[in-house]
């Protein structure tokens, strides 16, 4: 019994190890990712407002507009 205790105990603990390393590494990768989003934000920023002095057709003005609207909801993330 005390075997099977041991074996289920040192099994748990890699697993609760693991688990710990995936959070801790989770974290520290966040704002690395937030970083790249805000570098994303700005590039695309740019391009919008290239876009938007060459508009010419009603499709693209309207497809302006949801991706204007797609930008400033991302920009409330930050």
């Amino acid at each position: 019994m005390s075997m099977i205790l041991d074996a289920f105990l040192g099994n748990f603990k890699e697993m609760l190890t693991k688990m710990a390393e995936e959070e801790v590494g989770m974290l520290f990768g966040v704002p690395g990712e937030i970083e790249k989003l805000q570098t994303t934000v700005v590039y695309i920023q740019g391009l919008l407002s290239d876009a938007e002095k060459k508009q010419t057709t009603e499709s693209i003005k309207n497809w302006l507009l949801e991706l204007t609207d797609v930008m400033y909801d991302a920009q409330r993330f930050k």
